[in-house]
């Protein structure tokens, strides 16, 4: 028997397979001009965070991670407002969390 001191656990708004597109980069250059830093940060955050679901995918794929996300698409939005989807959504993930517990 194994015994682990510790154990990473990754909680995922996302399904497993998304990942971010492009952005917009002139609307960048329009709101951010003064702030190339800035500028730079958000062009790359969706090259970033799809590098980043790639490790979390690997590493949960070998075995030395526990990932917690939907098994479907979410399909409430940031600013949802229909309390029936954000219950389903809920109990989704509550679901979810007790059976990997």
């Amino acid at each position: 028997m194994e015994i682990r001191l510790w154990w990473l656990v990754v909680v995922l708004t996302r399904n497993r397979g998304y990942r971010k597109k492009e952005g917009h980069p002139r609307l960048l250059n329009l709101f951010y001009r003064k702030y190339p830093a800035l500028q730079k940060a958000i062009a790359d955050r969706n090259t970033v965070y799809n590098r980043t679901m790639d490790l979390i995918e690997r590493l949960e794929d070998e075995g030395r991670i526990t990932v917690i996300r939907p098994l479907r698409p979410v399909e409430v939005g940031r600013m949802e407002k229909d309390t029936a989807k954000l219950r389903a959504l809920y109990e989704e993930g509550h679901t979810l969390a007790d059976s990997i517990i």
